[in-house]
């Protein structure tokens, strides 16, 4: 809800993967720092962000795990939340 307003569609890919880092990884990032996420809640989180990004109409002509890779190994550096949790959770032990 809180990216609802941000829905136009003159808004970019580029300010969408902005906004997807900055607040949709952001937003789950205390409670996944201490507690291991559900992989249900870590799939709705994702397909919101797909759904976001695409704009829930469009068709997504790459892959996400493509997405999801670092800019130098040619992805557009979007975290993927399952991996980012254990990175966390690794910081804590």
């Amino acid at each position: 809800k809180k990216l609802s307003s941000w829905r136009a569609s003159t808004l970019s890919i580029a300010g969408r993967i902005c906004l997807i880092n900055l607040v949709l990884t952001s937003l789950p990032l205390y409670i996944m720092s201490f507690y291991r996420m559900p992989k249900m809640v870590t799939k709705q989180l994702t397909t919101i962000q797909r759904n976001f990004l695409w704009d829930e109409k469009k068709m997504a002509w790459v892959p996400w795990e493509k997405i999801c890779r670092p800019k130098k190994e040619g992805g557009l550096g979007i975290k993927k939340l399952d991996a980012f949790n254990e990175a966390l959770l690794a910081k804590w032990r």
